[in-house]
């Protein structure tokens, strides 16, 4: 997590609700996921309730996944936590960026064998789909570090209340005065 040493109050404060987004992140990507069981009637499925694919099992299947992107896709994976450090994102939040990424492909057994399991994917497509999923989490990332973007929130919002600003944290806020461009560095 993020070095909270000598933050305002009002840092945080949005530097907690962050370790709660990403605490909460943490814990749902890959734990236990329900699987429908159904039975077939009349040449329908119809539910009966629910399993889970034991949360060791997926964590396991992600550790698998991993692994193999590691030796098949490395340069694509560091690249990507090359990119979050030189950002100066923390380490956490770029094990969730890979982790949101790679899930979908995850989700096969869950599914029942319904939707397609990372290990049928070829080589490209795996490359492609993983290719796709960090690029999407580069976007979000595109942003100043947890601690930069608490204080910048802060300083909006202490202005904010103070009344020498009648705008509210862009980042925080919906504000649709707010032109779109590239996140600050």
């Amino acid at each position: 997590m993020v070095e909270q040493a000598t933050v305002s109050m009002e840092a945080a404060m949005f530097l907690r609700s962050y370790k709660d987004w990403l605490d909460g992140w943490l814990s749902r990507v890959l734990r236990a996921k329900p699987t429908p069981m159904t039975t077939e009637v009349d040449g329908r499925l119809k539910y009966q309730g629910r399993s889970e694919v034991p949360p060791a099992e997926y964590e396991e299947e992600y550790r698998d996944l991993k692994a193999l992107l590691m030796r098949e896709h490395k340069s694509v994976v560091t690249g990507f936590y090359d990119a979050v450090e030189n950002r100066g994102h923390d380490e956490a939040r770029a094990e969730l960026g890979l982790r949101r990424a790679l899930e979908p492909a995850l989700e096969g057994r869950a599914s029942g064998g319904v939707e397609r399991g990372w290990r049928e994917f070829s080589k490209e497509e795996m490359r492609r789909f993983l290719s796709a999923g960090l690029r999407r989490e580069r976007i979000l990332l595109n942003r100043k570090p947890a601690l930069a973007r608490a204080r910048s929130n802060a300083a909006f919002l202490v202005e904010f209340l103070a009344g020498s600003s009648n705008r509210l944290p862009p980042s925080v806020f919906i504000d649709p005065d707010r032109k779109r461009g590239r996140a600050p560095r």
